[in-house]
């Protein structure tokens, strides 16, 4: 079953500088339609779903855990908010990401749009 995924990130500024803009993404019309929520434990692999162009990962709000979104096992990664979503458009030639956590982490929402 393919589902279609609109994607945006919308920055908002208020009070002594006013800003807003959207940043569309494109619309994918093959999505996979993959909502999961998952454990993190030091290094969960997970397999990229055909046709995921992005991946969006929400942490548990009161989570106070350090997230690192990585490439492949082994790799370095980078520091994610531990507490508020991350969205990243993906390469085609990507299949697997791995999420770690300083200690196991429940209830981290993983969606592939």
């Amino acid at each position: 079953m393919s589902v279609t995924s609109d994607r945006s990130v919308t920055i908002n500024w208020s009070q002594d500088v006013t800003y807003q803009q959207t940043f569309e993404a494109v619309t994918s019309t093959t999505g996979p339609g993959w909502n999961q929520l998952v454990s993190v434990t030091t290094g969960l692999v997970i397999t990229i779903p055909s046709n995921a162009v992005a991946v969006t990962i929400i942490p548990p709000v009161a989570n106070t855990t350090a997230l690192t979104i990585k490439g492949v096992t082994g790799d370095t990664g980078i520091g994610i908010g531990a507490s508020d979503p991350s969205s990243f458009a993906l390469s085609t030639t990507q299949t697997t990401l791995v999420l770690a956590a300083a200690s196991t982490t429940s209830g981290v929402r993983v969606i592939f749009s």
